[in-house]
């Protein structure tokens, strides 16, 4: 993603660009692919508070500067590190606190009363899928060797960043199962034909794409367009029930045997991709 000219902060994990058009334009760059850390989770945040508080801001953008990745989620050598010394109680009380800060920063996207684009420039899997999720509207390059989705499973996981939550309200229970059983990844094409994405767009018009975007949110009234994503938002009642749920899941799965096999296996082969 090309990134649009504005007043630029430099952070730890994210560029923000700040357009005279009231679009702020949060840039991932945590070379090679984008992972989540838990510094990087509270960056984003930090980040995401700010920028919503600002009056000028019209439009929240979130992006990669990293090519052929948008994001993707937590590193499984975090994880593999915490097995292989044995998971003491102090790991699974981080594991834990890691789970619910990964929450509150999607719940921090989800609740912006500024429209959110997701502009996928690049695979988003696992946690990064899921920060795609949390936004209202999500804007796919359509490459072939592209792919977005939720493969956890793959490795003895649950996704843990609101995906059982969000991708059940987006393509309904039917297809979303299919997906999170399966650890299945889409390519573009197909995401457009579940209704998971928004639009493609071509990569050599990407951002042209993502700014036709921005100018049709941009006839829109801020104060309508809060209230409307208000309304959506709460229409479909808490998932705060589900969020505890992928929280205990998630260390159950760090915990059992198979999880940690998988996650071993994994790190092992190179961390290039998931078990078949």
């Amino acid at each position: 993603m090309t990134v649009a000219a504005g007043p630029k902060e430099q952070h730890r994990f994210f560029d923000v660009d700040r357009r005279t058009d009231g679009t702020a334009v949060i840039v991932a760059r945590r070379p090679p692919v984008n992972a989540m850390s838990p510094e990087l989770l509270l960056e984003l945040e930090r980040l995401v508070g700010e920028v919503g508080a600002r009056a000028e801001t019209r439009a929240v953008v979130f992006g990669s500067a990293v090519p052929g990745y948008f994001m993707v989620g937590f590193d499984l050598a975090f994880l593999g590190d915490r097995i292989d010394r044995g998971l003491a109680d102090a790991d699974l009380d981080e594991l834990r606190a890691i789970a619910a800060q990964v929450h509150r920063t999607m719940n921090a996207i989800e609740a912006l009363p500024q429209p959110t684009i997701a502009a996928i420039s690049g695979h988003a899997v696992g946690g990064g899928f899921e920060l795609s999720l949390a936004c209202d509207l999500r804007l796919l390059s359509d490459d072939p060797r592209f792919r977005i989705g939720l493969p956890e499973v793959l490795f003895g996981l649950i996704p843990a960043a609101g995906g059982t939550q969000r991708l059940p309200r987006i393509v309904g229970k039917a297809q979303a199962l299919s997906m999170l059983l399966e650890g299945r990844r889409l390519d573009p094409r197909e995401a457009l034909r579940i209704g998971l994405v928004h639009e493609l767009a071509p990569p050599e018009g990407f951002d042209e794409a993502l700014a036709a975007m921005l100018a049709r949110l941009a006839r829109g009234g801020p104060l309508a367009q809060a209230l409307v994503k208000r309304c959506v938002r709460e229409a479909f009642g808490s998932p705060e029930t589900g969020f505890l749920l992928e929280e205990a899941g998630f260390v159950d799965c760090v915990q059992s045997a198979d999880g940690q096999e998988r996650i071993r296996g994994f790190l092992a082969n190179g961390g290039r991709r998931p078990p078949a």
